[in-house]
């Protein structure tokens, strides 16, 4: 029983899971410095949830003039999170540190959107089970 334990004890969480093929595929933490790391995923979320926003045909023509808006920071931002040389250089942001506690509730923020679209989809798809696989898919990717 103990050793059971503890090997519940040492498995990893659906997080380190994805974050592990992250490192598989080239874009972890093992080539980044930690707030490198995370400024270049808030530009990557920037880039994903436009692809999201962008996903959709929309009809108003408020929503419309949004997405060509939202076109443009998708484009950017994935220019930017490719631009390694701009990552490998100074640090082209500020100490984080000091934000730490509003980027942590801000990604909770993100993580509740995701979850409530994902439980409005057709069948109610686990959001961390539709991640673990995407993350796991992708690391055959490589570095783009």
């Amino acid at each position: 029983m103990a050793e059971l334990v503890e090997r519940v004890n040492n498995m990893m969480s659906p997080q380190q899971w994805i974050a592990e093929s992250l490192e598989q595929r080239g874009y972890g933490l093992g080539r980044w410095k930690p707030q490198t790391f995370i400024a270049r995923q808030l530009v990557k979320i920037l880039e994903e949830s436009a692809e999201l926003f962008l996903s959709v045909t929309w009809t108003h023509p408020k929503l419309i003039s949004l997405a060509q808006c939202v076109m443009i920071v998708q484009h950017q931002a994935k220019d930017i999170f490719d631009d390694t040389r701009l990552w490998d250089r100074t640090p082209p942001y500020s100490d984080l540190s000091p934000h730490f506690d509003a980027i942590s509730g801000e990604v909770a923020d993100v993580g509740v959107v995701a979850s409530a679209i994902a439980e409005a989809l057709p069948g109610s798809p686990d959001l961390i089970t539709m991640a673990l696989r995407k993350a796991k898919a992708d690391e055959g990717r490589g570095v783009r």
